[in-house]
Formats: C-alpha cells, sequence, structure tokens
C-alpha cells in the first residue's frame, strides 16, 4: 500500500504528502549512505505518518507490518492512544 492510498477520503491534502515525501528524502539522504534499504524507508515513511494521521498511519502499517488479525491491529492502536 503506497502513502497515497493509506491517506485517501482522509483529510490529508496533496501538499501534506509531498511534505511527507519531503520529510523521509530528507532523512534518507541524512543516511549519507550510497544504499539505504526499503525496510529503512518504509519504517520512516511509517513513522512520519504517524505524525499526519492516525487512521492513514493504521491503514499504512496494517499491510507494512503484515497486520493479519484484528488483535495486531488492536495493539497497534492502543500504541497509538498510549503515545497521545
Amino acid at each position: 500500500m503506497g502513502v497515497r492510498t493509506a491517506c485517501a477520503k482522509r483529510p490529508v491534502s496533496a501538499d501534506d504528502i509531498d511534505r511527507l515525501v519531503d520529510q523521509v528524502e530528507a532523512q534518507v539522504l541524512a543516511f549519507n549512505k550510497a544504499e539505504v534499504s526499503a525496510r529503512d524507508v518504509g519504517d520512516l515513511v511509517l513513522n512520519t505518518l504517524r505524525g499526519v494521521d492516525e487512521v492513514a498511519y493504521i491503514r499504512y502499517a496494517s499491510v507494512y507490518l503484515h497486520l493479519k488479525d484484528l488483535e495486531s491491529v488492536k495493539r497497534e492502536i492502543e500504541k497509538l492512544l498510549a503515545e497521545r
């Protein structure tokens, strides 16, 4: 699932998504490595998306983190709520 799909029908503008991409790109460049793993990029996207929209974060996390059942989704939601 992509960021745009995760943000579909959410109060997240195209500008918000562009800023998210810019933030992730800046973080990737800060690694100062010739190669950055897809896992590292995915983690950066996930962490940045958390601050943009919690529902979009859960949507993205459900695919990226392979949340397979309601219990795993519930645990992820509980983590979000605990961080508030």
